[in-house]
């Protein structure tokens, strides 16, 4: 399980098995580094994906399923895979999260709640019976490439959510080190970053990551 007191570097593997063997195998070994199957990796690969990731990371693991239905289901699915946590959208129907907290919480996993593109997360949250362990504050692919000066990451959120909920609060959708310096600066428990890992570089991985590690010490 995640520990409040520290910082997090989640990477999310979005490519492929190879891909993804090698950029692990050149992560420095540091237990605030989070492993998370990406979702275009996880719609290629599935569980098997998973069970392979969780053979060559001993550390901890997130599944990006996105879920917005089937909650127990897809809680099942992140379990038979052996990870340690499961991406549900906060978009989803109030009993699909529910449901899947519910379910998570009986075999000690935890549950992210993914806010792209939900306009008040306060709101979400303080609907839900069950909390999540992390809610994650999430600017998407497609919005950074296409409207980026028209959709900042939603800084001004962390310390709204921390305020009143004793829950982690991520950032999703910063990729730059200034970006992450600013997430921590404001109060963010974890970031997350893929773009510099999707294609593996020899040279380059582990002095990334160690980068991006030190921002958020």
């Amino acid at each position: 399980m995640l520990d409040k007191k520290k910082k997090y570097l989640q990477i999310s593997i979005n490519s492929d098995i190879e891909n993804a063997r090698l950029i692990i195998k050149n992560l420095p070994l540091d237990e605030r580094i989070i492993i998370e199957a990406g979702t275009p990796f996880l719609k290629k690969y599935g569980v098997d994906g998973l069970r392979y990731l969780r053979s060559i990371w001993s550390g901890y693991i997130v599944a990006d399923w996105k879920t917005i239905d089937r909650g127990a289901t897809e809680t099942s699915l992140t379990l038979e895979g052996n990870a340690n946590a499961i991406i549900i959208m906060a978009s989803a129907p109030k009993e699909t999260i529910e449901t899947a907290i519910e379910n998570a919480k009986k075999h000690n996993l935890d549950v992210y709640l993914d806010f792209m593109n939900v306009e008040n997360p306060l709101y979400v949250l303080s609907q839900l019976k069950f909390l999540p362990d992390v809610a994650l504050l999430h600017r998407g692919v497609d919005e950074t490439e296409k409207s980026f000066r028209d959709k900042p990451l939603p800084f001004y959120e962390i310390n709204r959510i921390k305020g009143r909920f004793d829950i982690l609060v991520g950032i999703a959708g910063g990729d730059t080190i200034q970006e992450i310096s600013s997430a921590i600066f404001n109060g963010a428990d974890l970031v997350v970053v893929w773009k510099d890992f999707y294609s593996y570089d020899e040279d380059n991985t582990r002095k990334i990551a160690l980068e991006f590690l030190k921002e958020i010490r």
